[in-house]
Parts: C-alpha cells; sequence; structure tokens
C-alpha cells in the first residue's frame, strides 16, 4: 500500500514538473514533439479541433501498449494522461505569469522539466502516451535506447512543425527536445518486469528448472561443516 502510495505521489509531482515545462515552451513559442505535437499540426490543417487529433493519434499507441505492455501500464497511462491534462488547464485557467528570458534559456529549463518529469513518469511503471509507449516497446523488444527513440521522432515532428509554421525558435526548440531526451535515456530503469521473447507472462523459475532439494541439503551441510 505504501509502495503504491509512493508511485502515486511521484507521478503526480513528475506531471506537475512536466506541465511547467511545457508552460515555458508555449510561453516562449517553441515548438513541442509527442502526439500533443502532431495533434496540434492536424488540428492547424483541418477543421477538426486538437482535442480530437489529440485522442485519434493516441489510440494505435494505446493498442500497442495493450499487447506489448499490459494492461495495468495502459491504464496507468491514461490515468497520467488525464491528471496532466487537467495540470495543464489549471495553469492556463489561472494564466501564471512565467518570467520572459532568452530562447536558448527557455529551451534549456523546459527540456529539463520536461525529461526529469518524463524521466520519473516512465520509471514509475506509466507515461505519458504516444511517442513514450512507442520507445518503451523499441527498448524492451529491441533494446534501443528510449531516449534516443524520443528524440528522433520529435525532431522530425518539431522539423514538420517549423516548415509549416515557420523557423522561428526551431533551433530552440529543438535543444529543448535534446535536453529532455538526454535526462530520458541517462536516468532510466525498466518499469515494468521482465518477458520472454514475443511477450507473455513475466519469467519465472519452474519447478523443473529449480535445484533439486537434495542438493540444496548437500550444500547447507557443507557449509555448516566448514
Amino acid at each position: 500500500m505504501m509502495r503504491l502510495v509512493r508511485k502515486t505521489f511521484l507521478i503526480g509531482l513528475a506531471l506537475c514538473i512536466t506541465s511547467i515545462g511545457m508552460k515555458l515552451l508555449a510561453v516562449h513559442e517553441l515548438a513541442f514533439g509527442g502526439t500533443a505535437g502532431v495533434a496540434f499540426l492536424l488540428s492547424y490543417t483541418t477543421p477538426l479541433p486538437w482535442s480530437f487529433w489529440f485522442a485519434a493519434v493516441n489510440l494505435p499507441f494505446f493498442l500497442l501498449s495493450i499487447r506489448h505492455l499490459g494492461w495495468r501500464f495502459t491504464w496507468s497511462t491514461l490515468t497520467a494522461i488525464m491528471g496532466i491534462s487537467l495540470i495543464s488547464h489549471t495553469l492556463h485557467r489561472f494564466d501564471w505569469s512565467f518570467p520572459t528570458m532568452p530562447a536558448a534559456i527557455a529551451a534549456v529549463a523546459s527540456g529539463i522539466c520536461i525529461g526529469a518529469g518524463i524521466s520519473v513518469v516512465l520509471n514509475n511503471g506509466s507515461s505519458l502516451g504516444g511517442v513514450q509507449i512507442f520507445a518503451l516497446v523499441l527498448d524492451r523488444l529491441h533494446g534501443i535506447n528510449r531516449g534516443a527513440s524520443i528524440f528522433v521522432t520529435d525532431f522530425l515532428i518539431v522539423a514538420a512543425a517549423a516548415w509549416m509554421l515557420g523557423w522561428s525558435h526551431a533551433a530552440a526548440s529543438v535543444l529543448s527536445i535534446a535536453v529532455a531526451s538526454l535526462i530520458v535515456g541517462r536516468y532510466k530503469r525498466s518499469p515494468l518486469p521482465e518477458q520472454p521473447p514475443g511477450g507473455g507472462l513475466p519469467l519465472v523459475r519452474s519447478k523443473e528448472n529449480a535445484p533439486p532439494a537434495c542438493d540444496v541439503n548437500v550444500r547447507n551441510e557443507i557449509r555448516e561443516h566448514s
């Protein structure tokens, strides 16, 4: 019970830190990656709202999560997404003022906040959906560093945004993504039990592969007489 409370507290704190990083990006008009960035580009080029595209873009990643990461992880991710949406809405509603700063400094600060927040969320068995689910699956199945996967996908999304909306602050946006991805790739641990190749249940030593009880008793006797 205490472990669940601790994980919930850490994830909640991480969502707050991540929301602050995203707010810094918005205040300084820097592009952002992930499914949120894809949804923004689609809402910009179509009459459909951002909320519709955000749900639509995340749907295939949720199916991927159920297949490879399990229902518990998927439900935790859905809860985290609702949590960060509520926190971000609160920041926007109260219109808390953030200090303006040079774009490069804002990029580093936002990258640190987002990278630290995402790292804590991932390391505690959850995610913010989309690209992070994809990165976890690649890390688990093929050993590809999750930070590198997030950087490449976010870079492509920001490049598309820069091409469509203009190149102002594009370099600072890439700097923010690089800082966040470096932190995620550096401070990582597996949030889920190891699974055998092809998915399935966690690896457990079977009774057939366990050492015979007689051998264990013999080793114990040797230790006692040595």
